[in-house]
């Protein structure tokens, strides 16, 4: 399992003799095989959210869909696919999103929207 996850990139061997992420200074790290995330693992890794917790105006990077079998077949038939550009229109905490894809607007229920795992875009990507 833990090789698995260092493939994903999720975790990472810290390098003997390195102390252990809590610092209770009990462990003998000579003894131990240390996992967690490096310095560099966490700079590379970006923030993800859910598109429920985005603000109106934010563009946003699809990065990861999560849920069944129909949830996933909504939003590929809706046209979300990883990598796309989204534009939130409006979200006002309650309701349905109205989001901005590919030049038409759409309306996703917060259920469903919860399952799509977002980053911010970087400026001057935003065309939809």
């Amino acid at each position: 399992m833990l090789d698995r996850w260092i493939r994903k990139g999720k975790l990472c061997k810290l390098p003997q003799g390195a102390s252990c992420p809590s610092c209770c200074e009990t462990c003998n790290s000579d003894n131990l095989e240390i996992y967690g995330l490096c310095s560099q693992c966490v700079a590379d890794r970006l923030p993800l959210m859910p598109l429920t917790m985005a603000k109106p105006g934010e563009k946003l990077i699809i990065k990861d869909m999560r849920g069944g079998k129909t949830a996933l077949s909504r939003l590929t038939s809706m046209g979300f696919r990883q990598g796309e550009v989204l534009e939130v229109i409006n979200n006002d905490g309650h309701g349905k999103l109205i989001l901005g894809h590919h030049y038409t607007r759409l309306a996703v229920g917060r259920g469903l929207a919860q399952k799509i795992m977002v980053t911010l875009a970087p400026q001057g990507r935003g065309k939809n």
